[in-house]
């Protein structure tokens, strides 16, 4: 039983939220933007873990770090470029 369905069942009031919260959950096509969202983001969580304070010794992190890890998140979003370099935006069921 749904959250939805268990609360008319109890008389309480639905909560207000959007349509798309009171859906059976996300869908093949929604958990395939997610993936990419994920594989998009992941770089600039670990250029962020490297460049993050170090311990007591040194409480920040190098700036001599910046520009290298700045090169490699710019080499893997090339990279991912790419892939959608031959892609038409404007045809039905194209990438978001």
């Amino acid at each position: 039983m749904g959250a939805d369905a268990y609360a008319g069942s109890r008389n309480n009031k639905l909560p207000k939220v959007p349509a798309w919260m009171r859906s059976n959950g996300l869908t093949d096509d929604d958990w395939a933007v997610i993936t990419q969202y994920i594989s998009v983001l992941e770089p600039l969580k670990e250029a962020t873990k490297r460049l993050e304070a170090r311990g007591k010794a040194s409480r920040f992190g190098a700036m001599y770090e910046v520009i290298p890890v700045f090169e490699a998140v710019l080499v893997v979003y090339e990279q991912l470029l790419k892939n959608y370099d031959s892609v038409n935006y404007n045809a039905s069921g194209a990438p978001e």
